[in-house]
């Protein structure tokens, strides 16, 4: 549920070690807090309202914290928070006079009832399932799960740097951009039409940029974002599907706003750099587990309990829909063709400037692909009808062709292919009617774009 990447640290014992830190620097910062409070000596009617404020303020400060912050899990926010208040509140419940012993006291009494736990859990539950190792546990998440198209359009300079000079050093670079079709769901990794053209392009970098969520004026900023160094070629996937409707939409990474101001045709873009703003709902229900856990679970059984219950939660959380973010803005997607049209100038233009040739490929709908072949529909019905379906994919081709772009149009190839295998082989079976390509479908969409890259010159041939 929690994909996190690589580990933060490269032994068990350092993760361990700093999952403790992680709670008791926060405690102890908060018990010396408290311990400067008490030597104030304040008067009764200011003691009690700073002490309060003592104890909540760490609290207040996480949870105002948490929508902002998305490198973090919420848990790891809100503990560092807990953990302060808790020390606070140690020093600040001891009788008067000196508070160091208590408060010593009271922490082995407190470790003492822990390891009492841990022995009863080991004595009387069951193991918990099987976890990962504690180094596997990563503390500064690299990326986010809460909203994948801002992976690609805010990328720190490390990771771009990283993707473009992956393996072999100095192969020119093909970048492909595009939403969830591109990023190849319901497929392997390996198995997606980038990979397949990497494959068959051993001298060229095909760098797939595909993002399940992504709008076309996410592509936009993608393009921007990864030209700083001119590219071989960029391929641009428009699907006509929901990429006309998710115009306009709003994302996490840009303060729950459009991406794009449009004035006079040319579109200027709100966030230059990500501008989180995350709800506490999103935050809670798209968190990895509180990092303390995650390490620890490996080695505690009552850790690893305590992590099933806060993941059963989440998943709660989730299913009753609190980490579906929707930033779409919902209406008729009449008013946003002359959007789409500047996107599309823009997509232009950007390239011009980035000295890096552009293609763009327009992929089809299943539903209208299959009417065009007198089949039924499952789902995912953009268009409602063939008629509004082909009008809507030739626009997108019309419109993208009208703004001199080369354009190519992949409704050829995919329709063969469902003639000739049937959609159930074309496409993924994640669930009915499902839009994305199966490995087949990738493997035929590779070969006939091959074929158009190579009609443009863009071989793995030295000096070609």
């Amino acid at each position: 549920m929690f994909d996190t990447g690589p580990g933060t640290f490269s032994s068990d014992l350092t993760a361990l070690i700093a999952a403790c830190l992680l709670v008791a620097v926060p405690g102890l910062l908060g018990a010396l807090a408290a311990a400067g409070l008490r030597r104030l000596a304040l008067a009764p009617p200011a003691r009690h309202p700073a002490a309060a404020l003592l104890v909540l303020a760490p609290l207040v400060g996480s949870l105002v914290a948490i929508p902002r912050i998305n490198t973090l899990s919420f848990w790891d926010v809100l503990g560092v928070g807990l953990a302060a208040a808790t020390g606070a509140l140690a020093v600040l419940a001891q009788p008067p006079g000196p508070v160091a012993r208590p408060v010593l006291q009271a922490t082995a009494r407190a470790a003492v009832g822990l390891l009492a736990v841990e022995f009863l859990a080991v004595v009387l539950l069951p193991p918990a399932p099987t976890v990962p190792p504690p180094h596997s546990a990563r503390l500064v998440l690299p990326v986010t799960n809460r909203d994948p198209p801002c992976n690609v359009m805010f990328a720190s300079a490390r990771d771009v740097r990283e993707a473009l000079t992956e393996g072999a050093p100095g192969r020119p670079t093909v970048l492909h951009i595009g939403d969830s079709l591109v990023a190849g769901n319901g497929v392997a990794k390996s198995e997606n039409f980038v990979a397949d053209l990497g494959r068959a392009q051993p001298g060229l970098r095909h760098v797939n940029l595909g993002a399940s969520g992504a709008s076309p004026e996410a592509y936009l900023l993608a393009l921007s974002h990864w030209t700083a160094s001119p590219a071989r070629l960029a391929v641009v996937y428009v699907f006509a599907g929901n990429d006309i409707s998710d115009l306009g939409n709003r994302y996490l990474c840009c303060g729950e706003e459009p991406l794009m101001r449009e004035e006079g045709g040319h579109l200027t873009p709100r966030c230059v750099t990500a501008r989180w703003s995350i709800p506490l709902g999103v935050h809670l229900a798209t968190s990895p587990p509180p990092f303390a856990l995650r390490v620890m679970a490996s080695e505690s059984r009552t850790a690893g309990y305590l992590l099933g219950l806060v993941m059963r939660v989440q998943q709660a959380a989730f299913r009753r829909g609190l980490g579906d973010f929707s930033g779409q803005v919902h209406g008729s997607n009449e008013p946003r063709w002359d959007f789409f049209a500047a996107v599309m100038r823009n997509l232009r233009e950007t390239a011009a400037t980035r000295r890096t040739p552009l293609l763009v490929v327009a992929l089809p709908t299943r539903p209208t692909l299959e009417r065009s072949l007198g089949r039924i529909p499952v789902g995912n019905d953009y268009w409602r009808d063939l008629e509004h379906g082909l009008a809507g994919h030739r626009r997108i081709v019309a419109t993208a062709r009208a703004a001199g772009l080369d354009v190519i149009d992949a409704w050829d190839v995919l329709r063969a292919a469902i003639e000739q295998n049937g959609p159930a082989s074309v496409f993924a079976r994640d669930y009915p009617g499902d839009v994305h390509l199966s490995a087949l479908g990738h493997e035929r969409v590779a070969r006939w774009l091959l074929e158009a890259l190579r009609d443009r010159g863009v071989t793995d041939t030295p000096g070609q």
